[in-house]
């Protein structure tokens, strides 16, 4: 005879975990994301050959400098998971233009993209992106959607107990390549505006610096190069013209944009 009991309470949780703060389906839980989130980090930090992470001893300037940006970010309104997620950020040390989000607050950012970006605000818009990824849980809505239903009810019923740690290592094996939709992409673009534009009497950042990197991206692919960037985050045509709409929108607030106290943190980056 069937456990109605287990049945019921497995199905309760469904019910409460497809009620989320961002209101999207995810079989995943909070405590899912921030499982999967140090599994994936821990293999990513032990791969020290395909993610060499710079070190933050010997890099304190750069490391304060991206992590007073975090605090900016986070300190936004409109920031679901601010304190469901430990934030962390992580500098990899290799010439790729790229920048990545885990689940549960985890952001890698490689020091290629950081030398390719021109200002501070622009770093902002990409960092900002990153954490909407997290905060809004993309990963874990992308897995819901891979694994589906059964994994869980595995896992829920402890027949699974290794299964969050198998897709840890899963993610980590394309952490750096995993490509969003494009509903999570425009979703990201436009959050990274609106959290830019909470903060503006914290650190008043030019919260559309993101389509100034957008079109270098975009320009890039008419020489026949492809940053990882756009393999993993692929533009659009509607992508600037949205974010650009998002911010007319809000009033053209004018920002600024930090350039030259983010080249003095450039310039502290190993060559």
């Amino acid at each position: 005879m069937r456990n109605y009991t287990q049945i019921i309470l497995i199905a309760l949780s469904l019910l409460s975990i497809s009620c989320t703060k961002d209101k999207k389906i995810n079989l995943f839980t909070i405590s899912d994301d921030k499982k999967l989130g140090s599994q994936l980090d821990n293999e990513i930090r032990t791969n020290k050959s395909e993610y060499p992470i710079l070190d933050s001893a010997t890099n304190v300037a750069v490391y304060k400098y991206i992590y007073d940006m975090r605090d900016d970010i986070l300190s936004s309104s409109l920031i679901f998971h601010k304190d469901d997620f430990n934030w962390r950020v992580t500098i990899i040390d290799k010439p790729i233009l790229n920048a990545f989000a885990a689940p549960g607050g985890k952001i890698y950012v490689y020091t290629g993209l950081m030398k390719y970006v021109k200002s501070g605000s622009e770093l902002a818009g990409i960092l900002a992106h990153e954490v909407t990824h997290a905060d809004r849980r993309h990963s874990t809505q992308q897995m819901t959607k891979v694994y589906g239903i059964q994994i869980l009810l595995n896992i829920a019923l402890g027949s699974d107990t290794a299964g969050l740690g198998k897709m840890a290592k899963d993610m980590a094996t394309g952490a750096a390549s995993l490509k969003w939709s494009r509903e999570h992409e425009y979703e990201a673009d436009s959050m990274s505006v609106e959290f830019l534009y909470s903060i503006r009497a914290r650190k008043n950042y030019q919260c559309d610096a993101l389509t100034d990197f957008f079109k270098r991206m975009d320009s890039s692919q008419t020489i026949n190069i492809t940053p990882e960037w756009l393999q993993t985050h692929p533009l659009d045509e509607n992508r600037i013209a949205r974010v650009n709409g998002h911010y007319i929108a809000l009033g053209s607030p004018k920002g600024e944009l930090f350039t030259s106290e983010y080249a003095t943190i450039i310039a502290k980056l190993p060559k």
